[in-house]
């Protein structure tokens, strides 16, 4: 199995890398969405040019093996302007990812998230030297911790001051550690 993948397909959807056409379904869809923005560590979108800038830098980070970011799109329907949601992961260490994700509003509660981000986990668990996958989720964000819950991921405590959401505050705010291992024979 390469990493990472390139493509990954579900029932619904399909997982493919950031590309240029997509600043604009991602920009009125989602970056330019408040509450969809709210517990990002980025600013909610005025401009076009700003979820431009996002897919470039997103696009550097995959070449540089920085943080791999795909596009969720429906599995039914032309490739372009069909980005429903984001899902990235990012080396924390050589043995540890963490998982971040968004998805458009119109999407919310049709368990999207939890069917693209399962077999990414499930892939990423599997490459050889990667024991953990987790997440940190605001402490407010009642609707992701319960995707995350539903991932399989277990709730390891509250880290304080350790997470900046500008769209809410202007200092770190506390959040959720959020983790699912691979078990290991002993």
């Amino acid at each position: 199995m390469s990493w990472p993948p390139q493509r990954i397909a579900t029932p619904r959807l399909y997982l493919r890398p950031l590309l240029p056409y997509d600043a604009e379904p991602l920009f009125s869809g989602l970056c330019a969405d408040a509450e969809v923005t709210r517990y990002l560590g980025w600013r909610t979108h005025s401009m076009l040019a700003q979820t431009r800038e996002l897919i470039s830098y997103e696009t550097h980070r995959w070449t540089r093996g920085a943080a791999w970011t795909w596009v969720l799109c429906q599995a039914e329907g032309s490739e372009q302007g069909n980005a429903l949601g984001l899902i990235q992961l990012l080396p924390q260490s050589e043995f540890c990812l963490r998982l971040g994700f968004l998805l458009r509003r119109a999407s919310w509660g049709q368990g999207l998230m939890q069917e693209a981000a399962t077999p990414l986990i499930e892939q990423a668990l599997a490459r050889p030297g990667v024991y953990r996958i987790e997440a940190h989720c605001d402490v407010d964000n009642a609707a992701s911790a319960r995707v995350l819950e539903k991932l399989g991921m277990q709730l390891e405590g509250r880290l304080q001051r350790v997470i900046l959401h500008p769209n809410i505050a202007a200092s770190p705010r506390d959040a959720w550690l959020y983790a699912r291992t691979r078990e290991v024979a002993t």
